[in-house]
């Protein structure tokens, strides 16, 4: 009973120091990584904003936003989505990355920053940002390097990767530091949150269906092929998706004619 008495107490205090102004609060933001392809599955998009204003004026970042006092982030983030690209919530796929919280990852003032991953199917045309101009880009990713391009506008960003390995209990962990190679770059820490979102990705496709959230209703086998690949950053064989995605296919009665024989037609199976 005593050392309830002594959290409560503990509690009531913070509390009273809260309501006195003596306590720093941080400011909550939600920022997004849409991902997406295009029709010919021929890269892994991802949508970007060039920014206007200070802090980091001319460089990049993902469509985000400050979370309202009277909001949830995931409220705050579908918003944005809807804003963005007219996408309202459970029409996309969108999940919790990380939370950021580096004291300076915002030089005006101290903002914890909560990741979201949204998977589109297409390249949904997006409104005007209004703080900066706002591109798709293709992304890769090797062990070495993250790069980012957009060929209409000849734009090229690039991070190299310095590989770093740290324990955590009995673990052994390794991740990247993305350092900067070209004059094109991120605000914030930007580059980190897309590190981090394309190894969530990279291991999400290994075990759950939310690949299917980047085809159209109606697909090839082709089209699953190539848009693992994309994500995985290799080449992958048929029976390879087969074996991970045979609960999720369902072959329908129709065909999509072109060269040679037609192909078969799939959809997806919850």
């Amino acid at each position: 009973m005593h050392a309830n008495h002594e959290r409560e107490e503990s509690r009531n205090n913070l509390y009273d120091f809260n309501q006195s102004g003596n306590f720093d609060r941080p400011y909550v933001s939600v920022d997004i990584l849409i991902f997406a392809t295009d029709v010919s599955r021929s890269s892994l998009k991802i949508l970007l904003h060039r920014r206007k204003e200070e802090p980091f004026s001319g460089c990049w970042s993902f469509p985000g936003r400050f979370v309202d006092v009277n909001e949830s982030a995931y409220v705050a983030a579908c918003k944005e989505l809807q804003e963005q690209m007219g996408l309202e919530k459970g029409n996309v796929y969108l999940e919790q990355l990380y939370t950021f919280t580096q004291p300076d990852r915002d030089p005006r003032m101290r903002v914890i920053d909560i990741a979201y991953m949204a998977l589109s199917p297409s390249i949904v045309v997006h409104k005007d940002p209004g703080d900066g101009e706002a591109l798709w880009f293709d992304v890769k990713m090797t062990d070495e390097m993250i790069s980012l391009t957009n060929t209409e506008k000849g734009i090229n960003i690039c991070y190299d990767l310095e590989i770093n390995h740290f324990r955590n209990g009995k673990i052994q962990v390794t991740g990247a530091v993305p350092t900067p190679k070209t004059e094109e770059k991120f605000a914030f820490d930007h580059a980190e949150i897309l590190y981090q979102g394309i190894r969530r990705l990279r291991s999400k496709i290994l075990y759950t269906d939310v690949l299917f959230n980047l085809l159209p209703k109606q697909f090839l086998m082709k089209d699953i092929m190539d848009v693992y690949s994309l994500i995985m950053g290799k080449e992958v064989y048929q029976q390879q998706i087969k074996r991970l995605y045979k609960d999720y296919l369902l072959q329908v009665d129709e065909y999509r004619e072109g060269f040679g024989r037609p192909k078969k037609l799939y959809e997806y199976r919850p």
